[in-house]
This record gives C-alpha cells, structure tokens and sequence, in this order.
C-alpha cells in the first residue's frame, strides 16, 4: 500500500519506469538553459541564485504541466514534493512565461 503525503495527499513512493524519459528530462534543462542563458548544470544544483532558481522552477512549471505529479516532479529534480509544490504554488508570470516557451520550442503541449 502506498504512503501518502500528510501536506497535499500525493502518493511519496515513487518509481519512475520510464514515465517520464530522462533524455526528454535532459532536453527540457537544455532547453530552459538556452533561454534563460544559464548553464544547465546551475539548473540541477543545489544553488539558491536568483538566476538559476527561476527556470529550475520554470522547468518544475514546465513538468506539472506534462502531467507530473510533485512527488514525480521531485524525484527526478532530486527535491523534497514539498519543495517543489511550494515553488510551483508561488510561480509567477515571469516563471510561467519561461515555461510557456520552452514548451513551445519543444513542441509540447500541456496536458494540464
């Protein structure tokens, strides 16, 4: 049986097989990068900067809007869900924006 988040009720155990690709996940970094003109190893660290933090949400964005859950969400941006519901919870347009654009330069489309 799964364990189940006490703050927004999402399952915590998590096994990605494969549901979302890696090498999408590496596209989507990539791609972010280019836009926001940030490396794409500031995305996946752990630095606080105000320039890097705003398309790793922008990517965060970009993946609940995939269909993601937080929990899925964290996993693969090695985060707490919690973490991730947060800043996802507190995007603005300039966040969202970003998002919106990588995913049009990806040809994706939103599911949510």
């Amino acid at each position: 049986m799964p364990t189940f988040c006490k703050n927004c009720g999402e399952p915590v155990a998590f096994d990605n097989d494969g549901f979302f690709p890696p090498e999408d996940y590496a596209r989507l970094v990539v791609t972010t990068a280019r836009v926001a003109r940030v490396a794409p190893d500031g995305i996946l660290s752990p630095s606080r900067e105000a320039t890097l933090v705003m398309p790793r949400h922008a990517v965060w964005v970009a993946l609940r809007a995939m269909g993601l859950s937080y929990t899925q969400i964290g996993k693969l941006a090695d985060r707490d869900h919690t973490t991730v519901m947060s800043a996802i919870r507190r995007a603005g347009p300039e966040i969202t924006g970003l998002a919106d654009r990588v995913m049009a330069d990806l040809g994706w489309e939103a599911v949510r």
